[in-house]
């Protein structure tokens, strides 16, 4: 039986984390988190609604997503069309239906984790920075340290804005997922890439891989030994057996595991043979 004795409106991230201070008290953004999924002592519910958090921007080193863009905001901004790629617009397009991606924001699908999740990957390849608001004041994080930073979002921090490095903005960028149907939340497999190439040689490499499980699947040692390098089919060869290989370790007994090991293989093969023309 829900406690719920107070709901409030904040107008902004400050008035929120105030609200937060309360030790029985969540925040819910977005609108897909049911009522029901609240933790039993739960007094005071702090809803986002009237929280202006929706923008995407750019200043002179990202591109700035606030963490209540939706999907659909993101699917059709004009900045997530066209730099990076694309990629951006893209993901967001592919992630569940229309009238889940008008509700689901940026920063409710990274406060929550969950391997069949689309930014964790995007930003983990991304590089992105994330800016939260906990009870004690602001903080900016890389993506990827985020979850080892102790908060429980929701409870003692905020997500308030996603920051995009623009320096990456014309390299080059693949994204794919792999699931039954387009409109599927769920994939086999997500792989997001990005690369920089000079004068035939691997100057950054970044592959990230999702749905594997609740944090994506990166392997630093192989990009690091990737730089500087021209992509030959020996190199081609043997990353994509070293991917395929780190993959079906993380469990090794499970089938949809051999798949996904095999699948994300031909991918990488599939990428590097793609930016060396």
């Amino acid at each position: 039986m829900l406690k719920i004795k107070n709901i409030y409106f904040p107008s902004n991230m400050r008035e929120a984390i105030t609200m937060l201070k309360k030790k029985k008290s969540i925040f819910i953004a977005g609108s897909t988190f049911s009522f029901k999924a609240l933790p039993q002592d739960i007094e005071d519910v702090v809803l986002s609604k009237k929280i202006k958090l929706n923008y995407i921007k750019k200043d002179s080193k990202n591109l700035v997503i606030g963490s209540l863009a939706t999907f659909n905001d993101i699917e059709n901004d004009k900045y997530c069309k066209t730099l990076f790629g694309g990629s951006l617009s893209m993901s967001a397009s592919q992630c569940s239906s229309q009238l889940i991606r008008n509700m689901a924001t940026i920063g409710g699908n990274i406060a929550h984790t969950n391997a069949f999740n689309i930014w964790p990957v995007m930003l983990t390849m991304l590089n992105s920075k994330v800016k939260i608001i906990t009870l004690k004041g602001e903080k900016t994080a890389l993506y990827k340290d985020l979850y080892k930073l102790g908060f429980i979002f929701g409870r003692n921090a905020l997500i308030k804005e996603i920051m995009i490095p623009l320096e990456y903005s014309k390299d080059n960028f693949y994204f794919h997922k792999v699931s039954k149907i387009k409109s599927s939340w769920d994939s086999y497999l997500t792989a997001a890439f990005r690369s920089k190439i000079k004068e035939g040689k691997i100057k950054d490499i970044k592959l990230v891989f999702g749905a594997i499980r609740a944090l994506p699947y990166e392997n630093i040692e192989i990009e690091k030994g990737l730089l500087n390098h021209e992509i030959t089919d020996d190199l081609i060869k043997e990353t994509a057996e070293r991917y395929s290989s780190g993959i079906l370790s993380i469990n090794p007994n499970a089938k949809i595991n051999k798949y996904r090991s095999q699948l994300a293989g031909n991918l990488v093969s599939y990428y590097l043979n793609y930016i060396r023309r």
